[in-house]
């Protein structure tokens, strides 16, 4: 899966990867991504062109803050388990621009990161959560506060490969 995301700054990304290490242990939850939130998701894109339009976006787009607002979970046969980031002006401004300007270059793009359905969130248990230990971890996780804010200053374009992780990072320089 390949998509556009924003890394968190420090101290979060190592809280948040702290986290993950904690859960792993605890409940063997094997969440690999770096902290991050998503913007746009597909399979596949046409590289010169995404990164060139990110490059230009994050030249024309200033750092903005962020606020999360606790823990939240994506129901169904796999559940997430997630801190909820609050939509914004500003971060909404962030995600249509990109939505506006690569979309033609994905193919399939994930609709639920479209503007209607977009849940903006940080990923801590994802789709390989065991849903017979799901509330366990809510319970273990919820002595924890969850209301971060913090100031996001890059867009990132992220490729999952099997073997490597391809990472091509744009500072929002307004």
């Amino acid at each position: 899966m390949e998509g556009v995301i924003s890394f968190l700054p420090m101290p979060f990304y190592q809280q948040v990867e702290g986290i993950k290490n904690q859960l792993k242990t605890r409940f063997e939850v094997n969440e690999t991504a770096p902290p991050h939130f998503s913007y746009h998701v597909a399979p596949t894109y046409d590289m010169e062109r995404t990164l060139s339009a990110l490059d230009h976006i994050a030249k024309s787009m200033s750092p903005f803050t962020i606020q999360t607002s606790g823990l939240g979970i994506f129901t169904g046969e796999k559940q997430v388990i997630y801190v909820t980031v609050v939509r914004s002006d500003p971060l909404e401004r962030v995600h249509r621009r990109i939505w506006q300007e690569i979309t033609s270059y994905a193919t399939e793009p994930n609709a639920y990161y479209a503007m209607p359905q977009w849940i903006p969130h940080i990923t801590l248990a994802d789709k390989q959560t065991d849903k017979n230990k799901t509330a366990e971890m809510v319970r273990w996780l919820a002595e924890r506060s969850f209301s971060w804010q913090m100031t996001i200053d890059n867009m990132v374009f992220f490729r999952d490969l099997e073997v490597d992780d391809e990472i091509y990072t744009f500072r929002l320089e307004n």
